[in-house]
């Protein structure tokens, strides 16, 4: 039976709230916001004005009439300043207006939370600062705050909030020194790379001797390859320098994250993953760098040997020389180039082993294979030397790249699969992960279904380019496993 609810006073403030309770009780919330409206409204200074107008916020809210309930919280606050539920109430009118898409005027609400706060609270107002980067969309702003809140709260804020701040920073750094495009943050593209200057007009010396019947000179000993584009020098020194400030600072102390808040020590976690990892990423750069030398050739005719024709013997002999420093000058060049894959393959096992979380443990494995795949087809898409014309000159050649190619490849299937295998082990399927499982279904199609198709579709969480990156979110699984199987003894050398 829907209660009788008498007629209120219009000139008393205590009756038109006991009619409100009585027409919101009956499920009148209309008829029931007019009366405290006009509480609110004619007798703003009577004591039942200030819970008249928290009601009405309360009620509006619950109805889903967000503009109503945002523009009351705002006027709540504008009266009550120092009320304690004044921020609180402002904060959620920031999020009724930034889901209404009103941008600016949500940012207007959290300005205000920052001002009441400043002073007697500064940690708290540095927290109301720090949310207006989940109201950031593009790169350039979410830098902007990320510097306006190292000015403003470098001070007060905790230590995690300052390394994904610095992060940040020095991610849009890292990403702007690269001037032709990135490929998973690494400034590489698809592209024919050339073996030195002495194959630059493939063909154009190449002599009149006839090739084989059904053999056709192939311009490349592979099929695709992946080309390092080199970064801007000034933009990607200073880029490095502010990866190094991420990793002083989050070295400098315990973060001391709340256990109540793991999306926040998820945040920290990997934007110290990210800074190790393009730190790593610079050395992953700079061995691709490295030219293979131009002019190379191991071909010997074998049947000169010993063939008594002075002629024959001579040429033997000036291919044998050829040949002994065609494989000096490549062998220097794979000691070079393994250098620095070293040094990145260190790094890359070191994050893969600090299981900072599962996400950034699949990124380093992906990593490692990629280091080795685009070395193996780097290698094998130079383009042959111009000399080198018969069929048997071109598979010496091939063959030399080849052996030193299957041994990264093989490498780099190493690393994919443990890859793919720590996914499915822990649930999580990133953009990595689907790195790992195409090169693998290249590599291995009937051994590598869709990964997609056994894992959750709860955890597909972008691991690079969204907002804020680190854009990834994940749990911390402690997995017991040795993660870093591209670290190979008898892979590695040269």
């Amino acid at each position: 039976m829907m209660p009788v609810c008498a007629t209120p006073r219009q000139d008393d403030p205590q009756s038109l709230v006991d009619a409100a309770m009585c027409l919101a009780g009956a499920g009148l919330w209309g008829a029931a916001a007019q009366q405290y409206q006009r509480v609110v409204v004619e007798a703003p200074q009577h004591p039942l004005a200030e819970a008249s107008l928290l009601r009405l916020v309360k009620g509006h809210q619950a109805l889903a009439r967000f503009a109503d309930a945002a523009e009351l919280a705002e006027l709540y606050a504008a009266r009550y300043p120092k009320n304690p539920a004044t921020p609180e109430l402002l904060q959620e009118a920031a999020q009724l207006r930034f889901g209404l898409g009103q941008r600016e005027l949500a940012f207007a609400d959290l300005d205000r939370i920052e001002q009441l706060l400043q002073r007697s609270d500064p940690a708290r107002a540095a927290e109301v600062y720090w949310s207006r980067r989940l109201l950031l969309d593009r790169e350039d702003e979410r830098v902007a705050h990320a510097r306006a809140f190292l000015e403003r709260y470098g001070r007060t804020a905790g230590l995690d909030r300052r390394v994904v701040a610095e992060l940040t920073i020095a991610e849009s750094l890292w990403r702007r020194a690269c001037d032709k495009g990135l490929v998973d943050d690494l400034c590489i593209g698809r592209q024919w790379p050339r073996a030195g200057s002495g194959s630059k007009v493939a063909g154009s010396r190449m002599r009149a001797a006839k090739p084989r019947p059904n053999w056709s000179r192939p311009e490349r000993c592979g099929w695709d390859a992946m080309r390092v584009y080199p970064r801007n020098k000034a933009r990607a020194a200073e880029a490095q320098r502010q990866l190094a400030v991420v990793l002083r600072l989050a070295a400098s102390g315990d973060p001391r994250i709340p256990e109540d808040q793991p999306q926040r020590r998820r945040e920290y976690e990997e934007a110290v993953g990210l800074a190790t990892l393009y730190v790593a990423d610079q050395r992953f750069e700079q061995t691709l760098e490295i030219e293979v030398p131009d002019g190379l050739n191991f071909h010997v005719d074998e049947w000169r040997r010993d063939s008594g024709i002075p002629k024959w013997e001579r040429i033997y002999r000036e291919q044998i020389k050829r040949r002994d420093v065609s494989l000096m000058r490549f062998k220097t060049y794979v000691q070079s180039s393994q250098e620095l894959a070293d040094e990145a393959e260190k790094q890359y096992a070191q994050l893969a082993w600090a299981k900072r979380s599962p996400r950034m443990t699949i990124a380093a494995m992906a990593r490692g294979g990629q280091l080795a795949q685009v070395r193996a087809d780097g290698l094998l898409g130079i383009e042959v030397p111009a000399a080198l014309v018969s069929e048997e000159q071109v598979e010496a050649f091939c063959g030399e790249l080849r052996d030193r190619a299957t041994r990264w490849s093989v490498q780099a299937s190493m690393a994919y699969t443990r890859c793919l295998e720590f996914s499915v082990l822990t649930g999580e399927f990133t953009n990595f992960s689907r790195l790992c499982e195409a090169a693998m279904r290249r590599l291995d199609p009937r051994g590598y279904p869709v990964l997609g198709e056994l894992t959750s579709g709860t955890n597909r969480a972008e691991t690079f380019g969204g907002p804020a990156r680190p854009i990834t979110r994940m749990e911390v699984i402690g997995v017991q496993e040795d993660p870093t199987p591209f670290m190979s003894a008898d892979m590695g050398g040269p």
